[in-house]
């Protein structure tokens, strides 16, 4: 997974479009920190200038073009999404048709781009993927010093990931130690994969969820769905670890209505009397963070004594 001076990365924008002017940005961003950067495709990828909304005026054919050009090529080492928003979805009609091209590289991306790290996960068994910023928050300062420091650490050094974690039900108070994969992303945008064929599988696994803009309601509604899978089909994961739901809600309702939908999730857990620890990212800095910290999606994951480790080979 580690990266050396001078290697390249190939910037990719499967869901919300990038502007001339962040390509820019975001490129003499990556040559300062010693990376070489290219866009496939730029000419059809990029917009001349910001879009007033989130769906993008890229035609899907050619972000998925850009995608898969970007996974064939042998040059890159990293393929970086420029950043999520919405509509990455939109490619996967498209990648089911293709044949399954094997990992060769490092994928960053969160957010929006869950959809394609779950597809990725489960029809081409990639692993290693990480939940991390995206270009555009690192290059326009979006994310502290601490989370550009963070992501540029994994992927030049070997230095391990570890996380503080609070324990929001008995089975995880009880000095709960586990190792299994970490599989999981933006809570909303990973339900929208039940009942396809890629559907997110979490049976025995590390179930890591976060989400932004969400109210209490909606939070409770999905965690519902996600406890009726695993109550119908009897595939409990081993543990459930909460992101950041609450730090950039400013008004005090929705952050009680928040808390309220994460506490209902413990009550339904011990209700239904399923053996699955619950718990809770500690510093908030595990998904939509302006401290954002970078997470490995299908990695082996240690849970022990509250907390959260994954060793960098």
């Amino acid at each position: 997974m580690h990266l050396k001076k001078g290697d390249l990365v190939d910037i990719i924008c499967p869901a919300s479009p990038i502007s001339l002017a962040d390509v820019k940005k975001i490129k003499a961003f990556l040559k300062k920190n010693n990376l070489r950067s290219r866009i496939l495709l730029e000419n059809d990828c990029v917009t001349k200038n910001k879009e007033k909304n989130l769906f993008s005026k890229i035609d899907k054919i050619i972000r998925t073009k850009q995608l898969i050009e970007a996974i064939k090529n042998k040059e890159s080492k990293v393929i970086w999404c420029a950043r999520g928003g919405y509509g990455s979805y939109d490619l996967i009609p498209s990648l089911i048709k293709e044949k399954k091209h094997i990992q060769n590289k490092i994928f960053i991306g969160f957010s929006d781009i869950t959809s394609l790290q779950i597809f990725f996960s489960e029809k081409w068994q990639w692993q290693e993927m990480i939940y991390g910023p995206m270009l555009t928050q690192l290059a326009f300062n979006k994310v502290s010093k601490e989370s550009q420091n963070d992501i540029f650490d994994l992927l030049f050094s070997k230095k391990n990931l570890s996380y503080s974690i609070r324990p929001l039900n008995k089975i995880a108070q009880e000095n709960f130690k586990v190792n299994a994969t970490l599989v999981g992303g933006c809570l909303s945008v990973l339900c929208s994969s039940f009942s396809t064929n890629y559907e997110i599988n979490f049976h025995n696994k590390i179930l890591f969820l976060e989400d932004i803009e969400e109210s209490g309601e909606k939070i409770d509604r999905y965690f519902s769905q996600i406890l009726q899978i695993i109550i119908d089909k009897n595939m409990p994961p081993k543990a459930i670890i909460l992101g950041n739901f609450i730090q950039n809600v400013t008004k005090k309702q929705k952050k009680k209505d928040i808390e309220l939908a994460i506490s209902k999730l413990v009550e339904k857990v011990n209700f239904y009397k399923l053996n699955i620890a619950i718990y809770q990212d500690k510093s908030m800095v595990l998904g939509h963070s302006f401290n954002i910290k970078p997470i490995i999606i299908g990695y082996k994951t240690q849970i022990e004594k509250n907390k959260l480790i994954q060793k960098n080979k």
